[in-house]
């Protein structure tokens, strides 16, 4: 992939990014308002169960990029075009096992979703659940295109896809709501927009990408080492959906779906604030995978790529968060209204450990490509199982903000223990990296201090008040972070993007 596509791809990646925020904020307010508290907590439910049908795919998808490199360099019979016809015939599978589970689910939904819910409640679960079922099921067909295109860095076409599909979504999906389907229209358009997207996808794969498959040779041992190397990262993904979604299955239990609807509210703005990096992180998974299969000085090479994309990932979060930090009570009061004040308590409280966490992108997308996440996945299995003790006392005694206490405090005992494993056992040298980033925090926290201390002196739930104010902030960040934090390489990143920009205006 040449620079300049590298660039269009990052930066198409923040357009989708800011176009789906600017519709999911535009969106969630309105769904919530015709949905009702109830309903859409159930439809938060509902979407944290099909997470763990999701899991079905048994981590082949993230597996396809190592395995392609892997069987483009070797000299055999055995081609890509051999593996993206295994690749094929393991979706379908999984696509029939995700229709039986789903199937499952529908008919015992009563016992999965506990006494709370109401008989209504119950049998509109067993509709979302059918049409959810369906939905990732076609997903599963379609995963090998996208793996390949990603593999083959054509990275463009994927973003494009993205963003057609985050501006046709609220689109339809609030069509559906005003029409009267309620949560049904809603996952209804959003299976309908999905799969339009991944026919596009794959049309552009077979004409332009030139995907091929052959189904004549099955080599069975290349296959055991790919479901043995995926199955690490399937067990790190059940783990992950356990920890995402053990939250949601306490509080319905314990407090039903009002509650859940609190926190479904502050894990999607959490998981905004997390993702904003990944058109960082997508761009340089095949590079980690090149250099994991060909480079010799493979571990000076990725620490130094760990400072250099850990720092900008760094930046990118924690500006969002201290922007949260400080209008984030007024800003959730006039989005979706009183109510979510335990919202902001939850963002915060998942989202500042996972800062630490997602920094570390680069240490952990090695270890991955290097197949070498035992580890990894041991040590988040027992942080779960501390999380799921902690948490259920917590969420029966404190609610939505106990659950998040006990998700926030062990995700960040994971990240402790990792960083010791990647320094001591991988040897990757991180110690430079947290020196820079404990000073970025510093610096950070001194812009952010003036500015909390002055909205207590000031009406910041007005609404031109709170923008005034926010945008005071952002002014000052980015002048203090463009003198004092970037160094000369962001900067010169910076002074391309913007060159590039221009360039292009004026073509």
């Amino acid at each position: 992939m040449n620079i300049k596509s590298k660039k269009i791809s990052v930066s198409l990646s923040y357009v989708s990014t800011i176009i789906n925020y600017i519709g999911m904020f535009l969106v969630t307010p309105i769904i919530i308002k015709v949905l009702g508290k109830n309903e859409f907590g159930l439809y938060s439910l509902v979407h944290s169960i099909i997470g763990y049908l999701a899991l079905l795919s048994l981590g082949l998808g993230s597996a396809y990029v190592r395995f392609y490199f892997r069987v483009r360099s070797q000299k055999n019979d055995y081609t890509v075009d051999n593996l993206n016809g295994m690749y094929f015939l393991s979706y379908v599978v999984m696509a029939v096992a995700v229709v039986i589970a789903g199937i499952g689910l529908i008919i015992f939904s009563e016992h999965v979703f506990g006494p709370k819910l109401t008989i209504q409640e119950h049998q509109t679960a067993k509709i979302l659940l059918a049409i959810l079922t369906f939905n990732l099921a076609s997903t599963f067909v379609f995963s090998i295109f996208w793996s390949y295109i990603r593999a083959v860095e054509h990275f463009v076409i994927t973003e494009i896809a993205m963003l057609i599909k985050i501006i046709l979504s609220p689109t339809v999906t609030i069509a559906f709501l005003f029409l009267g389907f309620g949560s049904v229209g809603f996952v209804t358009a959003t299976t309908i927009v999905t799969t339009l997207i991944e026919i596009f996808v794959a049309i552009y794969a077979i004409k332009k990408g030139g995907i091929k498959f052959k189904f004549n040779i099955f080599d069975k041992g290349l296959f055991k080492e790919i479901i043995g190397y995926s199955l690490y990262i399937f067990g790190f993904q059940l783990l992950n959906q356990l920890n995402n979604g053990i939250d949601n299955l306490v509080l319905g239990w314990t407090g039903g779906t009002e509650i859940v609807a609190i926190y479904a509210v502050g894990v999607t703005i959490s998981g905004v604030i997390l993702s904003l990096p990944n058109g960082i992180t997508s761009v340089i998974i095949p590079e980690i995978n090149r250099i994991a299969t060909n480079e010799e000085d493979k571990i000076n090479i990725i620490s130094k790529l760990q400072i250099r994309y850990g720092r900008m990932i760094f930046m990118i979060i924690a500006f969002v968060l201290s922007g949260f930090i400080l209008i984030g009570l007024p800003f959730l009061n006039l989005w979706v209204g009183a109510g979510f004040e335990e919202a902001y308590w939850i963002v915060i409280l998942i989202a500042t450990p996972k800062l630490f966490g997602y920094s570390l992108a680069v240490s952990s997308e090695f270890i991955k490509a290097e197949n070498r996440h035992k580890t990894r996945l041991i040590s988040f299995a027992i942080a779960i199982v501390l999380n799921i003790s902690i948490s259920i006392p917590l969420a029966i005694n404190f609610g939505p903000i106990g659950a998040a206490i006990g998700t926030g405090f062990t995700y960040l005992l994971y990240i402790i223990f990792m960083h010791f494993y990647y320094v001591h056992k991988i040897k990757l040298r991180l110690y430079s990296f947290w020196k820079e980033v404990g000073i970025i925090s510093i610096i950070y926290s001194l812009i952010l201090a003036p500015f909390i201390i002055l909205s207590h002196f000031i009406d910041i739930y007005n609404l031109w008040i709170m923008l005034a104010v926010g945008s005071g902030f952002v002014i000052v960040f980015v002048i203090v972070n463009y003198l004092i934090i970037l160094n000369k390489y962001e900067k010169g990143l910076v002074k391309t993007i913007l060159n590039f920009n221009r360039k292009e205006r004026n073509a």
